[in-house]
């Protein structure tokens, strides 16, 4: 067994350490880079690959196999708690109904009731019309 007074260094990032994720970008962002992919500029985390032809996608997932195990998903329903709905006028729909349930859940919606009219605010000088009177 190991010593555990003994101090290791460990030859790779564990999940869940401080610097794992930071480890995993500049991996993950050299090897798709590698491939000819080109990151966001607005945002560099971004890597969207957008295709409307099924062999650009099967290209993709081929260069990325020889970093990671990839595969395509032609439902494409859902991404990280995000419904994806494809409309028939070529628009798509994202929600979130599990993340909203649970907000509701946690912060129940009440009807709002009011006893007496809303007041709008007025201008402090009156209203326009009257202000052009004295001008």
């Amino acid at each position: 067994g190991l010593n555990p007074s003994q101090e290791y260094k460990i030859g790779k990032y564990l999940y869940g350490l401080p610097d794992s994720g930071r480890a995993f970008y500049k991996h993950y962002s050299s090897a798709i880079t590698a491939e000819g992919y080109i990151q966001c500029k607005s945002d560099p985390c971004l890597f969207f690959i957008f295709t409307n032809r099924m062999e650009n996608a099967e290209r993709f997932v081929t260069s990325m196999n020889k970093h990671y195990e990839v595969t395509i998903d032609k439902k494409a329903d859902s991404f990280l708690g995000i419904n994806i709905t494809h409309m028939e006028n070529g628009e798509v729909k994202l929600t979130q109904p599990k993340l909203l349930n649970k907000l509701f859940t946690e912060y129940p919606v009440r009807p709002v009731t009011t006893k007496r009219a809303t007041k709008l605010p007025v201008h402090p000088y009156g209203p326009l019309s009257n202000r052009e009177k004295e001008d």
